[in-house]
């Protein structure tokens, strides 16, 4: 999530923020700010990870979030210690 962070807006004063929620388990990453005389708030990432699974609550991206997950894990399966790490989970 932190990648879809680093690229900023195009049109006026607008900041990228990832938010973390690790207590509740949900990561956003939202758009904020101002476009000229326009208020600008657009969640275009959001996430939830209940019972172990991830959801996919929004994706505004052109990335599929749910096929890179799945590469991701496929990726690291091979280490012990990240299999077990809680955004893995729900794709066992």
């Amino acid at each position: 999530m932190l990648e879809y962070g680093k690229d900023p807006p195009i049109n006026g004063k607008i900041e990228v923020e990832v938010v973390f929620d690790k207590e509740r388990d949900r990561y956003l990453v939202i758009d904020l700010g101002w476009d000229r005389d326009c208020r600008v708030y657009n969640c275009f990432m959001h996430l939830d990870i209940k019972e172990g699974k991830i959801w996919i609550q929004r994706n505004q991206t052109d990335t599929s979030i749910a096929e890179e997950l799945v590469q991701r894990r496929r990726s690291r399966a091979s280490s012990a210690a990240r299999s077990h790490c809680p955004i893995f989970l729900g794709l066992m």
